[in-house]
């Protein structure tokens, strides 16, 4: 498990800097300080190049308010997108109620004006703000189950560890990499950085993006196997 700081002496060490790399992430400054703003920066932008990565998921429980079709509690802090396939009303009963997701336009237009009886919410929407309100608004204060992807955050201190599962932590230096050789004009760090980061990449995605395991399996999960005489 790599810590931003040995994140940043590994690449140190990689792309030729004398020592034994910074001993802190913290007020660097000439190229140990671009070392760690390479590596910052790559983290973040793995982390960015899917909003539903496997490892941004999460979900969360809020509730309802008689006569409101908002959430009590209202969008987590690290909400980055909504799942909006999984909103389920008054979850941990038998009666459950599954929400069907309607975009804001139909729904400004068809179901926001107008007087509406409280009743068990059918589907939602997201407000251009982000927020979800239920439609019709809820009779009862009833448990809802929540999932969505957080939105990715910065590496900051030097204790810090990314998100990115351990195993690919690896595609952060080489990402990074590629950063430093275009800053200081290195073609050979270039093109070796360059596949490398291809292959970690596809990698990745397919274990991590959302139904995208089969890129990487010699046979898909429910296909048959036929033999070849």
């Amino acid at each position: 498990m790599a810590t931003y700081l040995t994140l940043c002496q590994e690449m140190a060490r990689e792309v030729g800097i004398p020592g034994s790399g910074p001993t802190t992430v913290v007020g660097q400054t000439g190229e140990l300080g671009d070392i760690v703003r390479y590596i910052r920066d790559a983290d973040l932008d793995i982390k960015r190049r899917w909003h539903d990565w496997k490892f941004l998921w999460t979900s969360t429980t809020d509730t309802s308010s008689v006569g409101s079709r908002s959430l009590v509690t209202g969008n987590p802090s690290d909400l980055g997108v909504w799942n909006r396939d999984m909103v389920v009303y008054d979850y941990d009963t038998d009666n459950y109620q599954r929400l069907d997701y309607i975009e804001w336009d139909e729904y400004i237009h068809s179901y926001k004006f107008g007087t509406v009886s409280n009743g068990t919410p059918e589907m939602f929407t997201l407000t251009p703000a982000g927020a979800i309100e239920m439609y019709p608004p809820a009779s009862a204060v009833k448990n809802i189950y929540l999932e969505y992807w957080k939105k990715p955050e910065e590496l900051s201190a030097d204790g810090d560890i990314s998100i990115i599962p351990t195993e690919f932590h690896r595609i952060i230096i080489v990402r990074a990499k590629l950063y430093y050789a275009e800053h200081e004009d290195a073609p050979e760090v270039l093109v070796g950085s360059t596949a490398e980061f291809e292959d970690l990449l596809d990698n990745l995605e397919s274990k991590y993006g959302r139904r995208q395991e089969a890129r990487r399996m010699h046979q898909a999960f429910g296909v048959p196997v036929v033999e070849v005489m």
